[in-house]
């Protein structure tokens, strides 16, 4: 017995019924087993012998079935087993061979057409996600670990001007900034080490026009885990900021109207020494009395003059320019213009400590915010009081930052406006 079309052997039975090859006739092909039976008839009584199964392809679940018919339909058995001829063995064996083959190929051709199928399934889901994928009005840009462009949408082609071919390949860096931003290295080691990053980047078209961007940033990776690239989704923000501005730039407005009375009233302590001492100076001849009254003009002038410009400065602000800033700066200005046109009556206090850490923010929107603070402040104390201004540095952890909107886990500082008012 053997494995017929498998190893070109032939087994002869002379009894299918007792021969250990059809011991488990009802399932030989999870045998993988092949054999040649005699042409013995059936006898009477008993159930045909089983048919010759062959297990071909396992992984496939592919088989043959082969049928020879009786030689007599009718008859007694033979006296001995059939001898098969050399001839005849041979040409079983050479059709083994060529079943075997000939199963095998269309084996391969099912598994080919299998392949072929699945693959042409894969490309259409592809194009079918390219397409939406060019159909979202955000921009879509995949960038290799070497940040050269592997994907740019259609959403991208029309805010930024360069087509998909353009851009393939080329450094994003070179083509959407004049200069890198310093804290573009800072937004690569955040997304490699946590995955991802989320803020607002001022990049360049191709016709060099500056575009606001609400930037979110995402690590692809292998399915290994390892980095692969940088999948990441731009916003066009441009009117929004611009708008923002302008609001802002209203709101300026409206705080200084506010402050109008505080610096009418600030202007006229100024002019008045200077008033007083011109009529003097011209009754003074050559004297250290006269050099006196000189020095309070220049005094009074350059108080002036400093008031003026900080009133212009709030006034124009810069908007929209993000930088490195020392709060305690800043908030040291703010006592000094609420010092000069607040009543007097407001004692204003400032807690900054040495080791208070620097920000990236918009200084002039700062600026805002606390000038408006102040003067809420100030409006709730009409008969006096105190006016506090104090900074200090913290840390926020995830459970902390879920708490505010748009807040992430990390170094913060905390600026706190306080008075004794009412409300």
């Amino acid at each position: 017995r053997g494995a017929v079309l498998r190893d070109g052997t032939t087994v002869d039975t002379a009894n299918p019924r007792v021969d250990v090859t059809w011991e488990h006739p009802v399932q030989p092909e999870r045998r993988g087993t092949a054999a040649a039976g005699a042409d013995v008839p059936n006898r009477p009584g008993t159930q045909p012998a089983p048919f010759v199964y062959r297990k071909l392809i396992t992984q496939r679940r592919v088989f043959a079935n082969c049928l020879s018919e009786q030689i007599r339909p009718s008859g007694h058995p033979p006296a001995q087993p059939r001898q098969w001829s050399e001839e005849e063995t041979q040409l079983l064996k050479q059709f083994a061979d060529q079943v075997a083959i000939a199963i095998h190929q269309a084996s391969l051709y099912q598994q080919v057409q299998t392949q072929l199928t699945e693959r042409m399934q894969a490309e259409a889901k592809n194009r079918d996600q390219a397409m939406l994928l060019d159909v979202a009005t955000d921009a879509i840009v995949v960038r290799d670990l070497n940040h050269q462009i592997t994907f740019w949408n259609q959403g991208a082609a029309r805010l930024y001007g360069w087509s998909a071919e353009e851009v393939s390949g080329k450094a994003a860096a070179d083509l959407l900034y004049r200069e890198a931003p310093s804290n573009l290295s800072e937004i690569y080691q955040t997304v490699l080490v946590t995955g991802q990053w989320q803020g607002e980047l001022t990049q360049l078209t191709k016709t060099q026009t500056e575009v606001t961007v609400a930037s979110r940033w995402t690590l692809v990776r292998h399915p290994n885990g390892q980095p692969k690239a940088f999948l990441i989704v731009n916003t066009d923000i441009t009117q929004k900021k611009l708008l923002e501005r302008q609001f802002l730039r209203t709101q300026r407005l409206e705080s200084i109207g506010t402050l109008a009375g505080g610096i009418a009233h600030d202007l006229n302590n100024v002019l008045a020494p200077i008033l007083m001492a011109v009529p003097l100076l011209e009754m003074q001849p050559e004297s250290a009395k006269r050099q006196k009254w000189l020095n309070v003009i220049e005094t009074s002038a350059r108080r002036g003059a400093s008031l003026v410009k900080q009133v212009l400065s709030f006034a124009r602000g810069s908007e929209g320019e993000q930088s490195l800033l020392e709060v305690k700066h800043l908030i040291n200005e703010i006592k000094q213009i609420a010092e000069e046109t607040f009543p007097k009556a407001i004692n204003v206090i400032t807690y900054v400590p040495n080791d208070l850490w620097m920000v990236w923010s918009d200084v002039t929107q700062l600026h805002q915010i606390l000038m408006n603070l102040c003067v809420n402040a100030r409006d709730a104390m009409p008969n006096g009081g105190i006016l506090q201004i104090t900074a200090e540095n913290t840390e926020l952890d995830e459970s902390t930052a879920n708490l505010h909107l748009g807040a992430h886990a990390g170094a913060y500082i905390v600026i706190t406006v306080a008075d004794t008012g009412t409300g």
